[in-house]
Parts: structure tokens; sequence; C-alpha cells
């Protein structure tokens, strides 16, 4: 997602930055199952598969879950999938602020982070995975992905716009 927002390419992302391991997010961009591993110093090379042995767990038949990157890969899927994910992020953004909401940090990613009251945070906890962070005030975390469609932001938005401390739905 980071790459999709900075428009750049693992060339960009990695040789460029001077990185010696990196993580590819499989799960969080499209695929089954699995992360993608790109050692680039040899030094840590040399002995990461017995490392990932001793202290990683290591999938026997792991070229089934290595298939998946291909098609990942292949005509820059990632980004598509990416870039949709914080296409809608950033719809979510501005929606919130037309509601009257804080947004903490910028959108630069299919992360929103957002200032809610503790009993808006309550209310959305009882249909929505949040993870809190202690940033600013209570800010909190909203995610998109590569797999939601307008229309389930629209539902969140909708159910945040609903909230009313008295409402019988809210049961803090």
């Amino acid at each position: 997602n980071a790459m999709a927002y900075l428009n750049v390419g693992f060339k960009e992302m990695l040789e460029d930055t001077g990185v010696d391991i990196a993580s590819f997010g499989g799960n969080k961009n499209g695929a089954m199952f699995g992360e993608m591993i790109i050692v680039l110093n040899q030094k840590f090379a040399k002995n990461f598969i017995l490392n990932q042995k001793q202290s990683m767990q290591l999938f026997s038949k792991t070229r089934y879950l290595s298939s998946q990157f291909l098609v990942m890969l292949e005509d820059e899927l990632w980004r598509k999938n990416a870039s949709h994910a914080n296409n809608l992020a950033l719809y979510l953004a501005n929606k919130l602020e037309e509601m009257g909401f804080k947004i903490t940090f910028p959108v630069q990613s299919n992360h929103v982070f957002v200032q809610l009251t503790d009993d808006q945070a309550q209310y959305l906890k009882q249909e929505y995975k949040m993870a809190t962070y202690e940033f600013e005030g209570s800010t909190y975390r909203l995610m998109t992905s590569w797999c939601m469609k307008k229309e389930d932001v629209d539902e969140l938005l909708l159910y945040l716009k609903n909230f009313k401390p008295n409402n019988p739905l809210f049961k803090a």
C-alpha cells in the first residue's frame, strides 16, 4: 500500500532505500495466504532458511503458496489492489471530515486515524474491529482493504452517523 501511495516500484522501495530485508504482504493484498520475504543483503541471506526453520513457521510445499505471488506480481495486480484500498481510505477520511470528525494523521495508505469519543468508539466496536492508538487523544485506526467496496465504507459511515448516546442500539 505504501508503494502504491508513493507510486514507486520494488526497485525504488527496496534497492534504492538500502533495506536489508523486506516483507511483501500477501494476504493483506489479495493472496489467500502468506508473506513474501525479500532478502537484499547477502549477509542475512546466508542462513535465512535455517533461521526461518528454527524461529518461524516454514510450510512444506511452499511452492504452492509462492504461486500466489506470481499472480500478484503479474500485471501489477498488487498495485491495483493496494490503490483500491488506498482510495477507499481517502474516501472514508474525507467523509468523516465532512461529518465533523478530526483525522489526526494524513492518509498515506489504507489507514485512517480518526479521533473518536469513548462512546463513539464503543458504539463502533459493537459492529467493527478497531485498534486503539494513544497518539493524540482518543485516536483510532480504521482500515480499508483490497476486497472492500465503496458500499462497505458507506455502511460504516451510516452506522456512525446514526450514533446517539441514548440510541437503544447503543449498549455501552
